[in-house]
C-alpha cells in the first residue's frame, strides 16, 4: 500500500511540474507591443518620431522610399519602454515609409504597422513646412 502511495505522489508531481513548464514556456512568447507612435517634426531632410513599448525592449527604425524600408537605425543599448530619435539624411519633398521593430528581453520581435511621412520644402518666411 505505501508504495502505491508514494507512486501515486511522484506520477503527481511529474504532472505538476510538467503543467509549469509548459506554462512558462507559452507566456514567454508575448511579442512586444509599439504604442503612441508619432512624428513629432519634420523638415527638408529629418524626421524625429517618438514611441513607447509596453516591456522593456531594444528598438530598430526601419524606413525607406517603399514599404520595403532598406534603411535601419538602431535606438540605444538598452533595454527601455520609451524612445525618440531623428532619422536625418532624407530627400525633399519624398514620401518615406518606417516602422518599428522591437525586441524584448526574452527575445521575441514586435513590429508596427507601416507608417508614411512626407518631407517638405521648408517655408521661406517662418521655417516650417508648408500644409
Amino acid at each position: 500500500m505505501k508504495r502505491s502511495l508514494i507512486l501515486a505522489i511522484l506520477i503527481f508531481a511529474s504532472l505538476v511540474t510538467t503543467v509549469i513548464v509548459i506554462e512558462d514556456e507559452t507566456s514567454a512568447q508575448v511579442p512586444p507591443v509599439i504604442f503612441g507612435l508619432h512624428v513629432l517634426n519634420v523638415d527638408e531632410n529629418t524626421i524625429e518620431i517618438e514611441w513607447e513599448t509596453d516591456t522593456p525592449t531594444k528598438c530598430t527604425v526601419e524606413w525607406g522610399k517603399t514599404d520595403t524600408y532598406g534603411q535601419s537605425k538602431e535606438i540605444g543599448g538598452s533595454f527601455e519602454t520609451s524612445f525618440q530619435t531623428n532619422i536625418t539624411g532624407l530627400d525633399r519633398t519624398t514620401k518615406y515609409h518606417f516602422r518599428i521593430v522591437a525586441e524584448n528581453l526574452a527575445g521575441d520581435i514586435g513590429r508596427s504597422g507601416d507608417r508614411t511621412v512626407t518631407t517638405g520644402p521648408q517655408d521661406e518666411v517662418g521655417g516650417t513646412t508648408p500644409g
